[in-house]
């Protein structure tokens, strides 16, 4: 066993990829020539049989690997995504949400772009409405209030459309 390993390291002093790329063109000298894979005894490290199937088991294992991470990835991911697209999917009403969260491609594409077409649309309405009440704002103070006694209210409804344009909290007071 111990000689095993000592071959089997030897073949890893090479990249998994690079031993993949050279195991095709080994295997398509095999064919080409017509010959079987080249084999000594005692087993070199370099063998065709030895280097191919060292090659292939390294594969198979890193991609068993990288599958059960894809898969922990998933499961850990899964359920809030699922809720959450759910969640935007329901709030924007475009479609009917069922237990069964699984959606192909194209109806996520879909659904997405409607939730991101209802949200712009919701913001153009919140800007539509600011400029409205700003501009209202301006009517009614210039024409009633003036200097009156409303007109405290009227200068913190200007301040807080003055901090939203800027992206910050209103200021109360």
């Amino acid at each position: 066993m111990e000689r095993k390993d000592e071959l089997e390291a030897q073949v890893r002093k090479t990249s998994l990829r690079e031993r993949l790329d050279e195991c095709r063109t080994r295997i398509g000298k095999m064919c080409s020539e017509g010959r079987p894979p080249r084999m000594c005894i005692p087993v070199q490290w370099d063998d065709d049989d030895f280097y191919i199937s060292t090659t292939l088991a390294d594969a198979q294992r890193a991609l068993d690997a990288e599958r059960a991470r894809v898969k922990e990835l998933q499961g850990a991911a899964s359920t809030p995504i699922n809720e959450l697209l759910a969640e935007l999917i329901s709030c924007a009403g475009v479609f009917d949400v069922s237990t069964d969260y699984e959606a192909d491609e194209v109806d996520l594409e879909k659904a997405t772009r409607a939730v991101l077409d209802y949200v712009q649309a919701l913001r153009d309405e919140c800007e539509r409405l600011r400029k409205a009440l700003e501009v209202a704002g301006d009517d009614i103070c210039s024409e009633f209030c003036g200097a009156g006694p409303c007109h405290k209210k009227c200068l913190a409804v200007k301040a807080a459309l003055a901090s939203q344009d800027a992206g910050k909290e209103p200021s109360h007071g």
